[in-house]
């Protein structure tokens, strides 16, 4: 999970869904959190280190053009990255990059990647915990159950983020 959001064009799903086929809902959920925390961490330092010249070498000029977060305030980037993060399926590899050139802290990196990617690594362990049993029927009701988790969380988030701003 580590190599994988570090080297962005890998995507994550199958690999949370095969840690809850081989390791159960919880330890697959725990071992991709781990995983994708410490990718996360990663991506973050390289950017800080080597700056815009890392990106360039994970993602075409194209790709890059996409993506321009210089010009928004740091509770800007942290509610785009947050809403971003938290929607299961959308392609995350190039903010977790970006990340790195913005103003953001990494203790704030971390908070954000972690309250914001649960809900969808423990929808796809459980899911993929469910299929294994073949209950496909479970596992689609784990996947709406995923996406209120995500809801819930970021009401969170936001409470979080007001109480901080007061």
């Amino acid at each position: 999970v580590v190599l994988q959001v570090v080297v962005a064009i890998i995507p994550g799903e199958p690999f949370q869904i095969a840690a809850g086929l081989a390791f159960g809902p919880v330890m697959g959920t725990i071992l991709c959190m781990l995983g994708m925390l410490l990718g996360s961490i990663t991506t973050f330092m390289l950017t800080r280190i080597f700056g815009y010249r890392i990106m360039k070498l994970m993602f075409s000029e194209r790709t890059l053009a996409k993506l321009d977060l210089k010009d928004y305030s740091r509770e800007t980037i942290e509610h785009v990255v947050f809403v971003a993060f938290i929607i299961p399926g959308t392609p995350k590899d190039l903010l977790s990059y970006a990340v790195g050139l913005t103003p953001l802290s990494l203790k704030s990196w971390v908070t954000i990647t972690l309250i914001a990617r649960l809900p969808s690594i423990l929808m796809a362990a459980v899911g993929g915990e469910a299929m294994s049993s073949g209950n496909f029927l479970q596992a689609g009701i784990f996947l709406l159950m995923g996406a209120a988790l995500s809801g819930i969380m970021y009401l969170v988030y936001e409470f979080i983020r007001k109480r901080r701003a007061q």
